[in-house]
């Protein structure tokens, strides 16, 4: 299922993240990253109260040790964006988020904690400049980790 929402500026919508492995969750970093799930962030901000942002895909699944890259779309117009995890206490990840990305720049989430498991709620912060203005419409997709 795919998420195309038209936002106001402060408008935010809730997804999560999902690792799917077997065991428990632990706070040890796994090794460097084996493959890379990727997600694509479109973004069009037109004004304050008309702007739209989706990802591709909604849910990104991925396999334990793997890394999650999110970049913009060659189409946007975003100026940045940060992904920030809805509970850190819970994140797969061993990097330190926010993770931020740009027009020239991915963001990435690669050292997964080892025998991560479930579904992880994050958040997509886009910022947009139009006519001099600046503001900030954010998104909540899913991360899943398979085994």
């Amino acid at each position: 299922m795919r998420l195309a929402l038209a936002f106001l500026a402060a408008a935010a919508v809730a997804a999560p993240l999902a690792v799917r492995a077997a065991g428990a969750t632990s706070a040890r970093p796994a090794a460097a990253a084996r493959d890379t799930g990727t997600v694509i962030v479109y973004a069009s901000c037109a004004a304050e109260q008309n702007t739209m942002i989706r990802v591709d895909p909604e849910q990104v699944h991925v396999r334990q040790g793997d890394a999650v890259a999110w970049r913009l779309a060659d189409e946007t117009n975003v100026v940045d964006f940060a992904i920030s995890p809805k509970e850190k206490s819970k994140w797969p990840y061993a990097d330190t988020p926010p993770y931020r990305g740009g027009r020239s720049r991915r963001a990435v989430a690669s050292r997964m904690k080892q025998k991560a498991k479930g579904t992880y709620a994050y958040a997509v912060s886009v910022t947009c400049r139009v006519d001099g203005h600046v503001f900030t419409v954010d998104l909540d997709p899913d991360v899943v980790v398979d085994e």
